[in-house]
């Protein structure tokens, strides 16, 4: 079967991702993870100012953050245009379904892909993208937590909007574990002033 089959919202179940150097010294898994990474960094599109992680201020604010960080405004503001649209981050379809983010998203002039991907390795994945990590199901239903993968000229990193981190612009890829993806096709020109990283509280 391709790894590039097309999934639905209805059934993204293709098994639990695993970390394919799983024995390798840590040392050498983020060297090795570097290299992956690195074969397609100069192909990459060229981009707009760098983008800067937003971080979520409400524990199930993963998918906002993630808007805000391509959109490249805050979070409150994120959040106010979300509830515009009858989105709220406790609703669990932000997390167990992509419309709510994709609505978002076209809030913003943002276009994505129309359909979910499968992740088969890092450096298989676009410029910019929506990654859905620590997949999982409950009550047979998935959830996931949205994070942002950019590729440039300086390297490639993950945004990830996780209050609980001390940095939000990750580079250990081996840690993380992606299900699939969407290729974010335009991202913001030029982010707007005081986009600095905010912490909750």
């Amino acid at each position: 079967m391709s790894n590039r089959k097309i999934l639905t919202d209805a059934a993204p179940d293709l098994g639990a991702c695993r970390m394919r150097r799983r024995f390798l010294p840590l040392r050498q898994e983020e060297d090795e993870s570097q290299k992956e990474i690195g074969g397609s960094v100069k192909s990459s599109i060229r981009r707009r100012k760098t983008l800067k992680p937003v971080v979520q201020l409400e524990a199930t604010g993963c998918g906002i953050a993630s808007v805000a960080a391509l959109a490249g405004v805050t979070y409150r503001t994120a959040q106010r245009s979300a509830r515009r649209l009858g989105i709220v981050a406790t609703d669990d379809r932000l997390w167990s379904g992509t419309a709510y983010v994709r609505r978002l998203l076209q809030r913003y002039g943002l276009r994505v892909h129309r359909s979910q991907t499968p992740f088969s390795s890092w450096s298989a994945l676009p410029s910019l993208a929506l990654l859905a990590v620590r997949w999982h199901r409950e009550r047979g239903r998935p959830f996931w937590h949205w994070v942002v993968f950019v590729r440039e000229e300086g390297g490639a990193h993950v945004l990830d909007s996780a209050a609980a981190l001390t940095r939000h612009v990750r580079t250990d890829f081996w840690r993380m574990r992606p299900k699939w993806f969407i290729a974010i096709t335009a991202a913001c020109r030029e982010p707007r002033a005081g986009l600095a990283r905010r912490r909750h509280g």
